[in-house]
């Protein structure tokens, strides 16, 4: 059943659609003149980091401060938890502004520069075919649909992924799928330092007490190393791992001859980075060399239209007839929050006739 369902789900095309676009300049400050317009985005990201879009000079300024996506009504203003805050023009006085849609051409003040947004011409991006994916991971949304195109175009090439999405919603899934044939290693960021560094790049006889044989790391094997809660990186591995991603080589906890970063890193978190980088808590360095390609996977109540597909995989997995859970039970299940996302779903469909019955 699950070869057919799979046959049946894949592949998918994704059909020409237009990607909503903005300029933002720097009309007032230090950091006058600066503007930023990406070409394929519709979010601008500024900040003093070096991994954001439009770079303000001003060091008071968070690495990552203010998140500005085109909307159709407007610019919708995220701020990412920076601690002097985003700030609205409004009649000659200044509001604090956390998350919200402000009319294209609001100035906008971030530590001492005044900031503008005003919408470009759609890019226009052609159709596509999507690649034959796991029957878990039905793709009927077009954020979902276009989260897929750009990772599997990522999959080819040799730089990291950081892949960001809540819990459940098929990140691990997607990489076996658009990253195989390539070994699959799987790495828990979460331990002491020590641990998570054995982990990725082994460990020399004598580096701790136990350490009797030296041992390889999840970087010695070559293929896909996905570093599952990456947010929960030790300090001391986040230096060792951006010192090894930036000189392209590492070596054994311990000690031992350097050896060529070979593998390719998938870095998996639930968490949005750019807030604990602000905190300090990330290094902005790792992040910025992880998230030079970073694909978020949107969470299945902004997916809802896949719901009876899914449903209808998760009854075959769990040994049910089709449409054992009928129409009436999908749209009462619909009003589910799915914190854990398919996971939670398949849990629901498992338990079957029972809280959504």
């Amino acid at each position: 059943m699950t070869s057919q369902l799979s046959e049946r789900l894949g592949p998918q095309r994704l059909g020409p659609r237009e990607v909503r676009r903005l300029c933002v300049e720097v009309q007032r400050g230090p950091s006058a003149g600066r503007a930023a317009s990406p070409r394929l985005s519709s979010v601008v990201c500024v900040g003093h980091s070096r991994g954001v879009d439009l770079q303000l000079k001003e060091p008071g300024v968070a690495p990552f401060h203010v998140e500005l996506r085109a909307e159709e009504g407007g610019v919708l203003v995220g701020d990412l938890g920076s601690e002097r805050g985003t700030w609205l023009a409004v009649q000659g006085s200044s509001v604090r502004l956390d998350r919200g849609l402000v009319p294209y051409g609001t100035t906008l003040r971030v530590g001492d520069d005044e900031l503008v947004a005003t919408p470009l011409e759609d890019a226009s991006l052609p159709a596509e075919e999507l690649p034959t994916l796991p029957p878990e991971l039905v793709v009927r949304s077009q954020a979902l649909r276009e989260a897929i195109s750009v990772l599997s175009r990522l999959a080819v090439g040799r730089a990291p992924v950081l892949l960001s999405g809540e819990r459940g919603v098929g990140k691990r899934c997607l990489t076996r799928a658009l990253f195989a044939p390539a070994p699959f290693l799987e790495v828990a960021c979460a331990g002491s330092a020590r641990a998570v560094m054995s982990r990725l790049f082994g460990h020399a006889v004598g580096a701790f007490r136990a350490a009797t044989e030296a041992a390889p790391g999840a970087l010695d094997e070559g293929g896909v190393v996905y570093l599952s809660g990456v947010e929960k990186l030790p300090p001391e591995a986040q230096s060792a791992l951006a010192r090894a991603l930036r000189e392209q080589r590492y070596a054994p906890l311990g000690g031992g001859e350097p050896r060529p970063l070979t593998a390719r890193l998938v870095a998996a978190t639930d968490t949005d980075l750019r807030p604990l980088v602000n905190q300090g808590s990330f290094s902005d360095d790792l992040y910025c060399r992880l998230a030079g390609a970073h694909v978020r996977l949107p969470p299945l109540r902004e997916r809802l239209a896949e719901l009876p597909e899914l449903v209808r995989v998760f009854e075959a997995r769990a040994g049910m007839s089709p449409g054992t859970l009928g129409s009436g039970w999908i749209t009462r299940v619909s009003r589910a929050r799915f914190d854990e996302n398919l996971r939670e779903l398949e849990r629901l469909v498992r338990d079957g006739l029972g809280q959504f019955d």
